[in-house]
């Protein structure tokens, strides 16, 4: 099992839509869960049941004193994605707590289980229960723009960063702003995982936008999302490697399906200005 956790430090950098991006294109089975408390973006943005997911998962758990299946809960996406979407303003419980704990025993099984991509939205400096999902997951990794006041809120954040997540944090930098990702995630002193394109169109399709899916598929929005989930997939729990100048190399076919057959089509949603969410 591998779990990642994705959080923005400020603005709407495109946490949402590269989690699912992620998930689709991952070399086996994903399942993205919204753990931010004030979330809920999956089931408004796709018409999703609001109270199917993390309330109904909790209620049935406590119902069943602790024998309910989280899979019973999880909904899809239009091209197959699976979630287990949050309610805004619900409580989402913690990774210790017994639903939590039973989440990642779930997610470890044989079967069905499934590794998970963890959207936490945007990460507070106080402790809370999203930041809780961010510090137990095997790889953090905050997501920032390419530009000087991302930069510098990322340097500033970096070694609390690094404390509360045992040194793992990996950082990925969405190319909309006029610096080097690299420099980005130097200024931090943080590992580069990945390069987010700047893809306005691609972003409009992975919202359910119209458009063709083959479209999607072959974006360069899709292929940094592959490349960064096979490297991530790979990860059994070593610590975060250096920093690096270079931008990740290995990874997948964006339109290679996994085990329960998804595609990597409309699974996010973009901003009217284009800018991924």
């Amino acid at each position: 099992m591998t779990t990642v956790a994705v959080a923005s430090l400020k603005g709407a950098p495109g946490v949402t839509t590269w989690c699912c991006l992620l998930a689709a294109t991952w070399p086996r089975r994903a399942v993205v869960v919204e753990v931010d408390p004030w979330g809920g973006d999956l089931a408004a943005r796709f018409g999703l049941a609001a109270r199917s997911g993390w309330p109904s998962w909790a209620a049935s758990f406590r119902r069943a004193g602790g024998e309910a299946d989280p899979g019973q809960h999880l909904q899809h996406l239009p091209g197959g994605l699976e979630v287990l979407v949050g309610s805004r303003g619900a409580d989402v419980p913690g990774p210790t707590s017994p639903e939590g704990r039973a989440l990642l025993d779930w997610s470890a099984g044989t079967e069905p289980g499934g590794d998970l991509v963890l959207d936490v939205g945007r990460l507070p400096e106080a402790a809370d229960v999203a930041g809780g999902w961010f510090e137990r997951a095997d790889v953090p990794v905050v997501v920032v723009r390419a530009d000087a006041a991302s930069a510098l809120q990322l340097s500033d954040r970096a070694a609390t960063l690094r404390a509360r997540t045992a040194g793992r944090v990996r950082v990925a930098v969405l190319r909309s702003g006029p610096h080097r990702p690299e420099e980005v995630a130097d200024l931090g002193g943080l590992p580069l995982l990945a390069v987010v394109p700047w893809d306005p169109v691609a972003a409009e399709l992975a919202g359910g936008g119209p458009g063709g899916s083959r479209r999607l598929a072959r974006s360069a929005l899709v292929r940094g999302a592959a490349r960064a989930a096979g490297e991530l997939a790979a990860h059994r729990g070593a610590p975060a490697p250096a920093p690096t100048t270079e931008a990740p190399g290995a990874g997948t076919s964006p339109g290679r399906p996994d085990p329960a057959g998804r595609r990597p089509v409309r699974s996010g949603a973009a901003g009217p200005d284009g800018t991924v969410r």
